[in-house]
């Protein structure tokens, strides 16, 4: 018995000293690394998420109105998918997250169970920058199937203009669109306004063309509300704006602190009812010039009272005579007639 207790006395002495040598080097791995408890963090798990061979799709993967690519990579061991969105394999060694064969991919990275749909107005872009002298109308046209992006063209574009009217995809995400006319649509050429491969410099103009998306980043725009209700278009990967070039009168595109003022302003006609748009003040593009400053000048030359509308510019008729306070609590039909 006395051997017994003995042996469970030496035991007891050997865990002890066993925890204390282990807890002094617990503590010492702490001293060395301060971000994690007991020097956990010395070794990073990856926890990106794991390339898939993703099984045949049933229907086309490059259908504009269901994309299965999202445009986003992976499989670097830092980037991650969406929740339910897998990370396929992919050639020369890029990978991208995909949506299975239930979801239709967004400019967001996320896969949803609803296709992109044509919003039915036909619009009109004119750029406020684009305004000659003698010709203040000059609106976006655009060839179909081509390489060449979008051009101007003077005067209102009426119905027998398809290049002229444009179509705007609503993703799924119902937050992003992409842009293409009424004629490309017409023929299904599946082409759709975008920019050519990054890279983008910051300071200079990128004309935009138009492409067959391969990811449904691609070719995605948001829209930005504007001052007097206009618009502006930002390309989503290159965060670049739609913009009048005055230098070589043309189209072009433009990052949000390098333009000119009202270069990226749209009219767009109808007015846009039913498609969400982001907030100005997160464009970071300029001022627009404002109707009731004289003596200012805005991207295309004209004075901006001179471009100010009708119903903004002050009336040359009588005057009228400020309300007392006494009178401003009688009705307009008591008052005293002078």
């Amino acid at each position: 018995m006395r051997q017994a207790m003995r042996l469970s006395g030496v035991l007891i002495i050997h865990i002890l000293s066993s925890l204390s040598s282990a807890l002094g080097s617990a503590l010492r791995s702490r001293h060395a690394n301060t971000s994690f408890p007991f020097g956990l963090g010395r070794k990073k798990e990856d926890k990106s998420t794991p390339v898939t061979k993703m099984p045949a799709r049933g229907s086309d993967p490059l259908d504009p109105f269901c994309l299965a690519n999202t445009g986003f990579q992976c499989g670097d061991g830092k980037n991650n998918c969406e929740p339910w969105v897998a990370c396929a394999e992919g050639n020369n060694s890029q990978h991208f997250c995909t949506c299975p064969h239930w979801g239709c991919a967004d400019s967001a990275g996320t896969c949803r169970p609803v296709k992109s749909k044509f919003i039915s107005t036909e619009m009109r872009l004119m750029s406020l920058g684009a305004a000659i002298k003698g010709t203040p109308h000059r609106f976006a046209t655009m060839k179909p199937a081509g390489k060449d992006g979008p051009t101007l063209q003077d005067g209102w574009p009426a119905g027998e203009h398809p290049e002229a009217l444009w179509k705007f995809l609503l993703m799924a995400d119902n937050a992003t669109i992409m842009i293409a006319t009424k004629q490309g649509n017409f023929q299904k050429d599946g082409h759709f306004l975008s920019l050519p491969p990054a890279p983008w410099g910051e300071d200079v103009m990128i004309a935009p063309i138009q492409v067959k998306p391969q990811d449904a980043l691609q070719a995605s725009w948001r829209l930005f509300d504007r001052p007097r209700s206009r618009t502006a278009l930002q390309h989503i990967p290159s965060g670049r704006f739609l913009c009048y070039d005055g230098k070589t009168d043309a189209m072009s595109t433009c990052q949000g602190k390098y333009c000119a003022v009202d270069s990226a302003d749209f009219e767009v006609w109808p007015r846009l009812v039913g498609v969400p748009t982001f907030r100005s003040a997160e464009a970071q593009l300029p001022p627009s010039s404002h109707p009731r400053e004289t003596g200012s000048s805005n991207s295309s030359g004209a004075n901006s009272s001179d471009s100010a509308p009708w119903y903004l510019k002050k009336g040359k008729g009588k005057k009228e005579e400020p309300v007392s306070k006494h009178n401003a609590t009688v009705p307009w039909y008591l008052r005293k007639q002078k």
